[in-house]
């Protein structure tokens, strides 16, 4: 200190804020970071109030936004997971029962800890995470941290390449060892849960099940949910109670979730049904000529089908497209909206579900479209 005395440069022992992460003695990193943490609850709080009333934005802008800022400072600073509990309090008590709309028990919240791909909600506890994440920051930076001590100024570009190649390697390393831990956790949580839940998040697991999740709500594209229609599509997810629902449905069955998926009455089955077929017709439409939908398919001889196809004389694919596998060929498709989650397919893995209605479709139509 003596010796900077008059020039202007602090001196400090205990620590200092560097590259946007602090360095320094324990004492004053807890300090800091317990201000930032500090300051972070003060935004989810704010974060908060915006979730009570549109839920959807608000949990993008925390998965995209603010959750990121305190994963930075976990990669960078260590032994500060403890110091992130009182932000731990304020998502599990306040942030998830706003963008909800329920309070969630522990078992849920570890749920909504996984990733959305695995059945979550990505909405990470800071303080298990800290330490896995300093870890694996560490991991992955050894090589450039071993460089960066040499304080050689003429690296080749071998040596370079050699760098950028292994930092590559050990993230690829990380990310896999990342996700093995994720099944694993994932796997225990599914032992310890009652059927019908567990199924749910079977389902939220399968691939695309949670793109709405995962997309921006960018309201210029349909993609955005107002509060009813995104804490009905969690509660769908999870198997969760709907609130607000007519204890019994017109027809006068009681109205459960199961039943309401299923009730012919309104149309409301035929109009899913149709609201993918159209999409799936309009996406077709972009690659190949002539599209129609509901085509008849030409008649032929009923002896020659099985016994389990359509013989009527007015039978119909849903769309059909020319090119789709050869040019000029006329390629048919059919759609089937099948509830995984009833009682009668509870205790049928979901693949089986799948091939069992694939092989279904099949049986009934597709002699028939090949002669058409």
């Amino acid at each position: 200190k003596e010796m900077f005395a008059g020039t202007g440069i602090e001196i400090t022992t205990e620590g200092k804020r560097y590259l946007g992460a602090v360095l320094g003695e324990k004492e004053f990193r807890d300090q800091y970071v317990s201000g930032l943490v500090t300051k972070w609850c003060e935004e989810l709080q704010q974060l908060t109030e915006i979730a009570r009333d549109d839920p959807h934005i608000a949990y993008a802008a925390y998965t995209y936004g603010l959750s990121c800022k305190w994963i930075f400072f976990q990669r960078t600073v260590r032994d500060t997971s403890d110091l992130y509990q009182p932000l731990e309090d304020a998502i599990r008590s306040e942030f998830i029962p706003a963008i909800l709309g329920r309070e969630v028990n522990e078992q849920e919240r570890q749920i909504l800890e996984l990733p959305c791909r695995m059945g979550g909600l990505n909405i990470i506890n800071p303080v298990k995470a800290a330490e896995k994440h300093y870890t694996d920051s560490k991991h992955v930076t050894e090589t450039l941290c071993q460089l960066i001590k040499l304080q050689n100024m003429n690296l080749v570009e071998g040596e370079l390449q050699q760098a950028r190649a292994e930092v590559r390697t050990r993230s690829k390393y990380v990310v896999g060892e990342h996700e093995k831990e994720l099944k694993q956790e994932r796997n225990s949580m599914l032992d310890n849960i009652a059927s019908p839940s567990r199924r749910c998040i079977e389902l939220a697991s399968e691939k695309g099940a949670s793109v709405w999740l995962t997309t921006l709500p960018l309201s210029q594209f349909g993609f955005h949910l107002n509060k009813l229609e995104f804490r009905d599509s969690i509660c769908l997810r999870y198997g969760w109670p709907i609130k607000n629902v007519a204890e019994y449905c017109e027809c006068g069955e009681s109205n459960t979730i199961d039943h309401s998926l299923n009730c012919k009455l309104g149309g409301f089955v035929h109009i899913r049904h149709n609201e993918i077929r159209d999409t799936e017709a309009e996406f077709l439409s972009e690659v190949c000529k002539d599209v129609r939908i509901e085509p008849q398919l030409q008649q032929c001889n009923p002896a020659l089908l099985p016994q389990t196809s359509n013989t009527a004389a007015d039978a119909r694919l849903d769309f059909c497209g020319r090119g789709f596998w050869r040019p000029i060929q006329q390629a048919y498709f059919d759609v089937r909206v099948v509830h995984a989650n009833s009682p009668s397919f509870m205790n049928t893995p979901v693949e089986n579900v799948y091939k069992q209605h694939e092989n279904a479709k099949k049986n009934s139509i597709q002699q028939k479209s090949d002669r058409s």
